[in-house]
């Protein structure tokens, strides 16, 4: 019975945290089928439900624009990077050489170093290469911030 009791209060505490994990989740879906005016209501479910808000989103052409270069930069980048990282991660794990622990370090402290300390040299690379202001610009950022966490990964 002692044991019972035990997995009672063990979902209990499972259900809790997950209500408390997914309720943010809720919250944004639910304020986004809201009116304008009842968003600052605070209901658990509101009066009147819309979809005038998705409505309006899509019919926005440059928010359509705004979504595909999104998934062009994400695709292209997570494409690249993987299959970069694919080489030298299986490359580092199966050669063996004399500086191999030293290059391990330095990707390991590479991809630990805080993104925004690199921002304004890789702006500078960026904008010397002519790729500012432009989708190749944005993948070749994404590619340098991804690739060394993603090596250490697949070492």
């Amino acid at each position: 019975m002692k044991k019972y009791w035990g997995r009672v209060e063990f979902f209990t505490l499972l259900i809790l945290i997950i209500l408390f994990s997914l309720f943010p989740f809720y919250w944004a879906v639910v304020s986004s089928l809201k009116r304008s005016v009842d968003l600052f209501n605070i209901d658990m479910w509101p009066p009147v439900l819309t979809f005038i808000n998705y409505h309006q989103i899509l019919k926005d052409q440059s928010f359509l624009h705004s979504i595909w270069n999104s998934t062009i930069v994400a695709g292209v980048s997570v494409l690249i990077s993987l299959l970069l990282a694919l080489l030298s991660g299986f490359s580092l794990s199966r050669l063996k050489f004399s500086q191999r622990n030293t290059l391990l370090g330095a990707i390991l402290a590479v991809s630990m170093f805080p993104q925004i300390a690199v921002l304004s040299g890789m702006f500078e690379l960026i904008r010397f290469m002519g790729l500012y202001n432009s989708l190749s610009g944005l993948i070749f950022s994404y590619m340098i911030l991804i690739i060394p966490f993603t090596t250490w990964t697949m070492k």
